[in-house]
């Protein structure tokens, strides 16, 4: 996913030992050990309604444009199955 200049990448975890789906969103470019800075997830039998989006504190301020992309995508994700 593009976001500005930026290409975000988006991993898909959907065999969570917890049976969570999580959708982990990282910066691309970025050093190999770099943590995600965002993720969406979906507990067990939950859908698009009980999804929940965490940032990362340490990441700071998130331009609204930029939680708005990872919300689309996210959903296009999880509403795919």
């Amino acid at each position: 996913m593009k976001f500005g200049a930026a290409e975000i990448e988006v991993t898909d975890f959907g065999d969570v030992t917890a049976g969570e789906r999580v959708l982990e969103f990282r910066y691309r470019g970025g050093a190999p050990a770099q943590s995600a800075f965002a993720a969406v997830v979906v507990p067990d039998g939950g859908g698009w309604a009980q999804a929940r989006l965490s940032i990362d504190p340490q990441v700071g301020d998130v331009p609204v444009a930029l939680v708005g992309k990872l919300i689309e995508t996210a959903r296009a994700f999880i509403e795919e199955g």
